[in-house]
């Protein structure tokens, strides 16, 4: 084990504010975590914990979260950002049901103010949570005298609701995909790509905030419009903007719950917080003292580690979770990088998972966050929440350096689903050495500056809208919405001209390239020279993906041959989205992914253990 990993976390100065990322609580089912310190001498007193909200909400906050941690730290407070039981790189925990683990999260909350106060010698406690998060602080911190304040951001009132929400989301899901809620158990909902189980949903609606006592001496509201006739009713609140309590209107809610490329920081959110806490009686200081948190954990059942990392890449940090099974170094490793704007989990936390299983079968995994994504700072002439980001091959090859370097692994493969997709295939094009790249949902094979990231103009987007009106040609409620003037005809009749040019430009390069022209980004030639490396690609695509048909219009003959002969895997898998919001499709696509890597690799028991069959479609040549 290198000593990088097995470090307390790896800290990097950010002005006055120092970030470790490791691990606390008990050890049957540690908890990931970032800290965030301001120097010694600043120390206000103060610790704040910040507590997320469920769900796809969590992964649209999370770069809030970051940013409103270090803005508090800069502001002189130690702050705690964690992720509960069975979410995030936590640990699930034991009898685990597939669900969010929503009944111990609470106890969470408890575990990291006790944390805190050892690790500091006695501290001030603030409870900051967004949405759920806000409801379980309330709960978690009945009883304590430590709880100096609780700062609520559009908190959920009762528990019943955000059932009723998920419900809601789950079906409009179902909707949109035309399927229905397969493999679920009874009583479980899926929302938005994540599960609450039959346990989850008892257990949440059991909460309620007018059912508890006042969690603080001083209490945050900040209040979507909706809600602020509800806060002011609770029977502990004291009246609006009272000296110790008060309600502010939540500016930004809405720009903030989008998908994580598009979800925008709220700033008036965080100076308002930040302010508020500033202002709160000022509290003795102790001297911190004890282990901040713990840079390495065996989870439940004692055959997998997992470590916090940063792995070296011109002058920065990328922030990461490796894998190892507990009986010696493999000697091939599994990178997973972001989907879109979404931190290191992957899309539905579907990477944790896998990282685990293929841990537990002898397999090294790494899901890393790439420069500026999630927890990883951008490069100096970088930009934070870039998607397609210009740096992402070099950070590849730095994580290729590392894993070869630092553990001894020699055989690297890479996977990643729609922008990761991207970054994987490019970085094959580049000969950064992975020997395998496992794309899935791609969207787009070679990239050009000011390319929109979704719209109207995306080759991706005019597949689809093409695709779509040929469809609806044969629905006669199509045609009643047309008449009626509910359909955006200039968007549609825009994609059909645009799929007409992209079909001409395909067969002019078809011609060009038999007469011998050199192009630029041109997709046979990248494959014969993929071939000609020994760098297997296997694209997994969910069927009716646009991607896929872009990969066979560019592709042409050269893909149907590359097929043949074994250098391209394609896999097509039915009932399936572009992000696999149900947890029966993350096990198709699991399934698929594991199969195209191929991983003949020892169990920790002993011998070998074969990849799993996928409920797939492979395309023949």
């Amino acid at each position: 084990m290198s000593a990088g990993a097995k470090r307390a976390g790896v800290e990097r100065p950010g002005g006055p504010v120092c970030v470790s990322a490791g691990y606390f609580g008990p050890a049957d089912t540690p908890l990931f975590a970032h800290l965030h310190r301001p120097a010694v001498e600043a120390w206000s007193g103060r610790a704040v914990v910040l507590c997320p909200p469920f769900g796809y909400e969590a992964m649209s906050s999370h770069r809030l979260f970051r940013e409103l941690a270090d803005a508090l730290a800069e502001a002189g407070h130690v702050c705690l950002r964690f992720d509960p039981p069975g979410t995030g790189d936590s640990a699930d925990p034991p009898g685990h049901d597939g669900g969010a683990a929503m009944a111990v999260w609470p106890a969470a909350i408890v575990s990291a103010m006790d944390h805190l106060q050892t690790v500091l010698g006695g501290a001030a406690i603030v409870l900051v949570g967004l949405r759920l998060g806000a409801l379980m602080a309330a709960q978690a911190a009945q009883g304590r005298s430590d709880v100096l304040g609780w700062v609520a951001m559009a908190p959920v009132l009762r528990g019943r609701q955000m059932v009723r929400e998920c419900k809601a989301l789950g079906l409009a899901t179902q909707a949109r995909t035309g399927l229905g809620a397969a493999g679920a158990p009874a009583g479980a909902i899926e929302a938005g790509g994540f599960r609450l189980s039959a346990n989850d949903v008892a257990a949440l609606s059991a909460l309620a905030l007018p059912d508890l006592a006042r969690p603080a001496p001083h209490g945050l509201v900040l209040a979507r419009p909706d809600q602020t006739d509800a806060v002011q009713s609770l029977p502990w609140f004291d009246g609006h903007n009272s000296e110790a309590w008060s309600i502010q209107p939540f500016e930004g809610y809405d720009a903030l719950m989008q998908v994580p490329h598009f979800a925008q920081v709220p700033a008036q959110a965080v100076a308002a917080v930040c302010a508020w806490v500033g202002r709160l009686p000022v509290a003795p200081k102790a001297t911190p003292a004890g282990e901040m948190l713990r840079g390495a954990v065996r989870l439940s059942g004692g055959d997998v580690v997992e470590h916090a990392v940063a792995v070296p890449a011109g002058g920065i940090a990328l922030r990461g979770v490796l894998t190892l099974p507990t009986q010696g170094m493999p000697d091939r490793a599994v990178v997973m990088i972001n989907t879109g704007a979404e931190h290191r989990v992957g899309s539905n936390r579907m990477y944790v998972g896998w990282a685990r299983h293929w841990a537990r079968r002898g397999c090294a995994a790494l899901r890393v966050d790439l420069s500026g994504l999630g927890n990883s700072p951008p490069h100096r002439r970088g930009h934070a929440n870039h998607v397609h980001n210009a740096y992402a091959v070099e950070d590849l090859r730095a994580i290729c350096v590392w894993l070869r370097q630092q553990h001894g692994i020699p055989t690297l493969h890479l996977v990643g689903l729609c922008s990761g997709a991207f970054h994987a295939f490019t970085a094959a094009v580049e000969d950064v050495p992975f020997q395998s790249v496992t794309p899935i949902n791609q969207m787009v094979y070679f990239w050009q500056d000011k390319m929109p990231l979704l719209g109207e103009a995306h080759d991706a987007v005019a597949v689809a809208v093409a695709a779509g009106a040929g469809r609806a040609l044969r629905d006669p409620a199509r045609w009643r919405k047309l008449m009626r003037g509910e359909v955006r005809v200039g968007l549609i009749l825009g994609a059909v001209a645009r799929r007409g040019w992209q079909r001409a430009v395909a067969l002019g390069r078809s011609l060009l390239r038999a007469t011998g022209w050199p192009l630029t980004n041109d997709l046979p030639t990248v494959l014969r020279q993929l071939a000609a490396r020994g760098t297997r690609v296997h694209w997994v695509f969910s069927a009716g993906e646009p991607g896929l048909v872009m990969l066979r219009e560019q592709g042409g003959r050269a893909l149907r041959q590359a097929q043949t002969r074994g250098h391209v895997g394609v896999t097509v898998l039915p009932e399936t989205d572009h992000t696999f919001t149900q947890q029966a499709m993350q096990q198709r696509l699991f399934d698929a992914v594991d199969a195209a890597l191929a991983l003949d690799v020892h169990s920790p028991a002993g011998g070998r253990v074969s990849a799993a069959s996928g409920a797939s479609t492979r395309e023949a040549a």
